[in-house]
């Protein structure tokens, strides 16, 4: 699985997800530019790809936020600070709160905290 692939079909999902959250696999691998068969070799199902999506969700939303906690700020300048690293990454990922499919995903919530 290459990674420029991967990226590009987990960015054409984020994409299309946000303006549909209902859309299908098809939708996307058109969005990404490849065929179904690529983008099921690297999502064998919208699940995973969900997923996929959630785990980086956290993983990217806990980078933006540390530097705030470790800013040394307080009071309104910590919140301003920790809205302005998260608020880019609620409207990019605003679709996954209507997921419940990996809610009790191990995974998941070992990157959640």
């Amino acid at each position: 699985m290459t990674k420029d692939t991967k990226n590009n079909l987990l960015e054409a999902a984020i994409q299309v997800f946000s303006k549909n959250p209902g859309a299908s696999m098809m939708e996307i691998a058109e969005t990404a530019g490849v065929g179904r068969a690529t983008l099921y070799r690297h999502f064998p199902s919208r699940e995973t790809l969900i997923r996929e999506l959630t785990i980086n969700s956290y993983k990217q939303t806990n980078a933006a936020i540390e530097p705030v906690f470790s800013s040394g700020l307080s009071g309104s300048q910590l919140l301003m600070a920790f809205l302005k690293a998260i608020i880019p990454l609620g409207d990019r990922y605003y679709f996954l709160l209507l997921e419940r499919s990996v809610e009790d995903d191990p995974e998941i919530k070992a990157n959640a905290t």
